[in-house]
């Protein structure tokens, strides 16, 4: 068995993702199909993420909690201490993410700003937020948590939010729906794709039917 080899395409492939950090699958997809031909997406990224590994970074497969589209994300991998007080960006960020998750997984922008009137929140802030990824709009100015910000808080969101683990697949909740009988959580686009499965409405959790109305959301990297 020939072992592969790193070389500048791979190098080519791993800058792309480092430069967007968040890639939809189809994207992804095109440049390995470019670069590498006759290897398989998947296989491409694990060979980088065991060169990068050591390096606290991955490329990780990630849904679209808004749309249900596969994603990939460029994350590092060690632990953020959001409550370091010498870092007042990391503070503000940590007050962010709990407004949102508090909100249902979305606020508006007037919101926000009113909200973090006296805690230095600005605009300039904002837009590095989404600038960097970890924040993700609708055309009605709705602010979510993004699909890489999600994934690389992971570790934060499971110790943080233990209630807010989807019924089907178990991952973190930010933007989804709830069972008004047992009050678990779950992504729109697991439930939907369950209840196809299954040919009913009933909650996974308690079987229960639930009335879902759940429609893919149009996302964008900066407000509109």
């Amino acid at each position: 068995m020939t072992r592969m080899a790193y070389n500048d395409k791979h190098k080519q492939f791993l800058h792309y993702f480092m430069h967007e950090r968040m890639v939809a699958q189809k994207d992804a997809q095109n440049i390995n199909n470019i670069l590498f031909p006759n290897t398989d997406l998947s296989n491409t990224i694990s060979f980088i993420n065991s060169k990068i590994a050591p390096l606290e970074f991955k490329i990780n497969k990630v849904v679209c909690e808004q749309n249900g589209d596969n994603m990939y994300v460029f994350i590092a991998t060690f632990v953020e201490d959001f409550n370091a007080k010498q870092d007042p960006t990391k503070v503000i960020f940590s007050e962010l993410v709990k407004s949102i998750i508090d909100a249902d997984g979305s606020i508006q922008y007037d919101e926000l700003m009113l909200k973090f009137n006296n805690q230095l929140l600005t605009d300039n802030m904002i837009d590095n937020f989404f600038t960097n990824k970890y924040l993700i709009t609708d055309e009605n100015k709705s602010i979510f948590l993004s699909p890489l910000a999600i994934s690389e808080l992971e570790g934060y969101l499971a110790e943080n939010y233990q209630n807010k683990r989807c019924t089907s697949c178990m991952g973190f909740v930010g933007h989804g729906l709830k069972c008004h009988s047992c009050e678990q959580f779950a992504h729109g686009h697991c439930l939907t794709a369950y209840f196809k499965r299954l040919g009913n409405n009933k909650c996974p959790k308690c079987s229960k039917n639930i009335h879902v109305d759940w429609e893919p959301i149009t996302i964008f990297n900066e407000l509109q």
